[in-house]
């Protein structure tokens, strides 16, 4: 199993990391016993580091929150070039980028209030295009 913590220093080598774990991860099943699909795996990694980034903030961790968010920011580099693209995927995704920038620079600043609301637009973000996701599959 991978380890769930990035590393401190190379966020976007954890990106690579991942898309080569994902890319050879034999089929599991969930717990309905539906086959996981890549894309599930990789949802089930950015709810890892958005939890962590979500405890930060409870904590007042601002390495913890800037470590999650740039490794989800390499990570999503990634994802965005593989995924394929509904209507309105791309104005999600540049939300999706925006918020998650604004959010490292927060924490960079130690600036508690500005991370948590760049978290909520980023949280927005996720809920938002995969809205749009649902209504691409039942078209």
């Amino acid at each position: 199993m991978l380890n769930s913590a990035p590393p401190k220093k190379c966020p976007r080598c954890r990106g690579l990391m991942i898309i080569e774990a994902t890319a050879v991860t034999p089929e599991k099943s969930d717990a309905a016993g539906k086959p996981e699909t890549h894309a599930s795996i990789w949802m089930k990694l950015k709810l890892d580091y958005s939890q962590k980034i979500l405890q930060g903030l409870a904590e007042g961790d601002f390495d913890r929150i800037a470590q999650n968010a740039e490794a989800m920011q390499a990570f999503n580099k990634f994802e965005s070039l593989l995924r394929r693209r509904p209507p309105g995927y791309v104005a999600q995704l540049e939300m999706f980028k925006d918020a998650n920038a604004e959010l490292i620079k927060q924490a960079q600043r130690e600036n508690l209030d500005g991370a948590t609301l760049a978290y909520t637009q980023l949280t927005l973000s996720c809920i938002n295009c995969h809205r749009r996701l649902r209504e691409s599959h039942s078209k």
